[in-house]
């Protein structure tokens, strides 16, 4: 008879469906028992958990949701502040040139589709609408701060 190789169990062969996680944290709300598990089997259980987590972590980095290329409206309304940045250098104007160079930063960055209906209204805007929307921009955010920290978990698993 051969052997059967033994493999660790993953996260992957349980049930993770969104209604088959529902029910049980249902039931495990129904019962009034709450009972502490062991710090080995718990060690056991963030190992399994680890990969999953750091998977699902690094797809909330990426910014799949963000416009990935430059748009023509954005290519437009670049071209456009260079102009505008143009001028104030040379007028000395160095309030409106930071706020020129803020929105050029602004429009050469991914956008959410909000931020690109913005960057389509301001590409065909007179220079003058442009100018009044300086102060609107706010600077692209940094999403490097962010940490995500596991502060509990649930193990559903028969009691002993």
């Amino acid at each position: 008879m051969p052997r059967r190789s033994r493999r660790r169990p993953s996260v992957n062969d349980r049930p993770s469906a969104p209604a088959v996680v529902a029910e049980r944290l249902m039931a495990a709300a129904a019962q009034g028992q709450v009972a502490r598990i062991d710090a080995e089997p718990l060690r056991r259980y963030l190992e399994l958990l680890a990969p999953v987590i750091r998977d699902r972590l690094g797809l909330t980095r990426s910014r799949r949701w963000l416009s990935p290329d430059p748009t023509s409206a954005s290519r437009n309304l670049a071209k456009r502040l260079a102009g505008l940045i143009h001028q104030a250098a040379r007028l000395r104007q160095d309030g409106r040139l930071l706020q020129l160079e803020r929105m050029l930063a602004f429009a050469a960055g991914g956008h959410t589709a909000g931020e690109e209906m913005l960057i389509e209204r301001l590409a065909e805007a007179p220079d003058q609408e442009i100018r009044a929307a300086l102060g609107q921009v706010s600077p692209q955010t940094s999403w490097d701060g962010i940490e995500a920290r596991l502060t509990g978990l649930i193990v559903f698993a028969p009691v002993t």
